[in-house]
């Protein structure tokens, strides 16, 4: 019964909790960077970005290195409870996928810090509404929702990963009509609906596969 439990909170987790916290998170994006442009040309937002993004990942993968080494203990408290729980998050997402991430989002910065100072000025309004935007972008999307995307194709079919991906300009349609107000024409809402009819299609035909 215990095991069954167990089960079935790990399927839900997997199958159903991750998948929608990662498309509410990545279709968010583009309504915060729609904030933060209003503070800051494309490219200074973007290095900026990278820039926290790449500090935030160095200091994780250099903890998670130090925890590494320390003997495992029983956790006799609220607080080591919450630390052995997100460690444990950690190891399920991967170590090295801290490590492919923090080179990624270094290499990013690099390319883009380096060509700046001839394309355009680094300079922004800084405001708390610009703020918000770009820790939404660091913390959310940088690496909350990369997370769970690693996660999800290690865990599952890659297949349905993807298709999550067209459930992004949905989402973000709906969340620009409620943030911004801006009108959704029927053309819209066609091309929504048709997006919709085909996640569903690729669901069932993966359903109906042997194994799946």
């Amino acid at each position: 019964m215990i095991n069954n439990t167990k089960n079935y909170s790990k399927a839900f987790i997997t199958n159903m909790l991750v998948p929608v916290t990662f498309i509410i998170m990545w279709s968010s994006g583009a309504i915060f960077v729609e904030n933060g442009l209003k503070y800051a040309n494309p490219l200074a937002f973007l290095v900026y970005r990278y820039l926290f993004s790449m500090l935030i990942l160095w200091g994780i993968y250099f903890w998670f290195k130090s925890k590494k080494k320390k003997e495992n203990q029983f956790p006799r408290s609220s607080k080591q409870w919450i630390l052995v729980i997100c460690t444990g998050f950690l190891q399920q997402v991967g170590y090295q996928l801290f490590f492919f991430m923090v080179i990624q989002y270094t290499i990013s910065f690099i390319i883009f810090i380096t060509f700046a100072p001839f394309i355009n000025t680094l300079s922004i309004n800084l405001t708390f509404s610009f703020i918000i935007s770009l820790a939404w972008m660091v913390l959310i999307i940088s690496i909350g929702a990369t997370m769970l995307l690693y996660y999800m194709i290690n865990k599952g079919n890659l297949t349905k990963v993807t298709s999550l991906f067209y459930c992004a300009p949905p989402l973000t349609a709906f969340m620009d009509f409620l943030i911004f107000g801006h009108k959704m024409t029927i053309l819209t809402l066609s091309g929504l609906a048709l997006i919709v009819i085909s996640l569903i299609m690729i669901n069932k035909k993966n359903e109906s596969k042997p194994g799946s």
